[in-house]
């Protein structure tokens, strides 16, 4: 219906749907960026404002949806974390890095079993060339070789030789990880990281010597070699 004035009635509707969406968008992004800043300070406090605070509206939105999956691989359990990651992949089922944290979660928590291996297949077949995901997977791989089934083995080797394009930051990843020498055995020679994996073991004898320099100190962290 159009007026005189130019007023159009469908189109004032629509304007003001529109705005009540953006405002309701804006809403949702401020409030799960605080509730984010709650997780990195103060974990039980970010868990009762999700669970009492958070209109139901807002928490199969994508950002609220992050918020839960953070807290979630903090807190737990298991279940929790399932929850989270299938309510994000509802979103986004084709997103190959979206399953590659679902398994470096189901990893925080000790899985290895078919949910594990389902959740991995389906991050390399929907990103084979990616070398960030190959490299998170690399060091899932390193964690689950000997209870993987032949299948994993073959995209998980892939995922070495695609990884190994990065070699630095895949050493670091492994030595932070805790699975630097598992990685080692693993990989087929020759490899770019071959003679830092021969000598590994005096990098972390020296490392975790106690009686290092604080620039020694700075080297070890800057790859990853805890002092512990």
């Amino acid at each position: 219906m159009h007026y005189r004035n130019g007023f159009s009635l469908p189109i004032f509707c629509l304007g003001l749907a529109a705005l009540a969406l953006s405002l309701f968008q804006l809403l949702a992004l401020l409030g799960s960026n605080n509730l984010r800043q709650w997780i990195r300070y103060d974990e039980v406090k970010a868990e009762n404002i999700y669970r009492t605070k958070v209109p139901k509206p807002f928490l199969k939105l994508p950002d609220y949806l992050d918020a839960h999956i953070a807290l979630a691989r903090r807190l737990g359990p298991l279940s929790e974390l399932n929850e989270a990651y299938q309510d994000q992949l509802a979103w986004m089922p084709a997103n190959a890095h979206a399953w590659s944290r679902y398994a470096v979660g189901l990893q925080r928590f000790g899985q290895t079993d078919a949910q594990l291996e389902q959740v991995v297949q389906q991050s390399l077949k929907l990103a084979p060339n990616s070398k960030s995901i190959a490299l998170e997977q690399s060091i899932i791989a390193a964690y689950n070789w000997s209870a993987a089934s032949p299948e994993l083995r073959q995209l998980w080797a892939q995922s070495f030789k695609t990884a190994l394009q990065r070699p630095r930051e895949l050493a670091y990843l492994a030595n932070a990880g805790g699975v630097s020498n598992a990685l080692c055995q693993h990989l087929t020679k020759p490899h770019p990281l071959e003679q830092w994996c021969l000598q590994l073991p005096a990098y972390q004898k020296a490392c975790r010597s106690g009686k290092l320099t604080e620039d020694q100190q700075k080297w070890c962290g800057s790859v990853g070699i805890s002092s512990q």
